[in-house]
Order: C-alpha cells, then sequence, then structure tokens
C-alpha cells in the first residue's frame, strides 16, 4: 500500500522546508520515496505545496508515481487553511489533517471585498468529507515558544508526529533537523489534545 501525505499552504510559511524533513525522515525510516513540489508562487505569498508518497514497507519495488490519486492522501498539513481546498479531492475518507488558522486572503478578492472562506469553514467542509480535522492556531503557538509565527511550519511537524500513528516520531526526525527546530518539533508533539470550541 502507499501512504500519501500533503503538505500546503503560502510562499514565505516554510512548507518546502517541512516535507524536506518529512521527506529525509521516512526516506531513513522507510526507504524509497517519491513526491513533487510546486513552489510557483514561493516568492509572492501564492500557492506552495507537496506530496510525499511511500510505502510502510522496505521491501516494496513497486511503482512510486508522481501523481496523487483522487482519494488516496492519509495526511495533511496545511499552514494556510484555504490551501487546502485545492486538494479536498485528494484526501481519503479518515484522513488526519493538521491544519493552521492562518488564512491570507488573496488580492483578487480583497479588491472586490469579496467573501472568502474562514479557516473554521473550511475544516467543517473537510470534517464533511470523512476527515480528521486538528484546527488550531500554530502560528501562535509558534510565537509563543520562540518569538517568531515563522516556525508554525515546525510546531505542524510535531503535532503531525503526534496524530501520525506511530508513522513518525520526533525521534525519526533528530537525524534530519537541527537542534533548534527540533525542540520546536517537540514541543508540537508535546502538545495537549486540541479543545474542542464551545
Amino acid at each position: 500500500m502507499i501512504h500519501n501525505i500533503v503538505v500546503t499552504g503560502i510562499g514565505g510559511q516554510g512548507v518546502t522546508f517541512a516535507s524536506t524533513l518529512l521527506r529525509q525522515a521516512i526516506g531513513l525510516k522507510f526507504g524509497r520515496f517519491a513526491g513533487y513540489d510546486d513552489r510557483s508562487g514561493a516568492q509572492r505569498f501564492g500557492h506552495v505545496s507537496s506530496v510525499i508518497r511511500f510505502s510502510l514497507d522496505r521491501s516494496y519495488r513497486g511503482p512510486l508515481a508522481l501523481d496523487l490519486p483522487d482519494r488516496q492522501a492519509q495526511w495533511a498539513i496545511a499552514l494556510e487553511a484555504t490551501e487546502l481546498i485545492r486538494f479536498s479531492g485528494k484526501l481519503a475518507v479518515g484522513a488526519v489533517v493538521i491544519m493552521d488558522r492562518c488564512v491570507v486572503v488573496p488580492t483578487n478578492v480583497r479588491r472586490v471585498d469579496g467573501p472568502y472562506p474562514r479557516a473554521d469553514e473550511v475544516a467543517a467542509a473537510l470534517s464533511d468529507l470523512g476527515c480528521s480535522v486538528d484546527l488550531r492556531d500554530l502560528r501562535a503557538v509558534a510565537r509563543g515558544l520562540t518569538g517568531s509565527p515563522v516556525d508554525a511550519n515546525l510546531v505542524a511537524l510535531g503535532l503531525f508526529a503526534q496524530k501520525s500513528g506511530g508513522l513518525l516520531s520526533p525521534v525519526d526526525l533528530e537525524p534530519v533537523a537541527p537542534e533548534r527546530e527540533m525542540s520546536v518539533i517537540r514541543h508540537g508533539f508535546a502538545l495537549p489534545p486540541e479543545e474542542p470550541e464551545p
């Protein structure tokens, strides 16, 4: 069986750094992997995403095509909530989604003052698709920990490890992440379960 992770957000949020750490840890633990990065908007607050495909079986020698089939992603990390809408058709029923409350309204929507989805609306729509969504203000957690919201990607990695069902642990990320980054990842891993909103 092929397992799939989607990491998405906007340029400047550290999507590719987080996915690079994930790829390296997955490669060390499980062997080969495939995937791709879409960095088209990395300089302009534009769409950035990564897809990682791998098998838990080190002896697997079947194909690892780059294309992510519909309803096959078991995990997703969204560093900007609405960017995950692009992948809603790729998420499997039961997919575990780590989502930051961050929403960046595109310029064309701001110009006309049009409606734009809120993070809780995106989370509700994904829940309706059968996903398990953990929606948090990861930027606030990072700011409280390191003084910088930029570290939200590392908090998300730690939370992903916590919710991955044993797929990865902080120990698996230690060989690929510097100690400063590891301290943030460990903090994310130790976060208490999300409390339901009133």
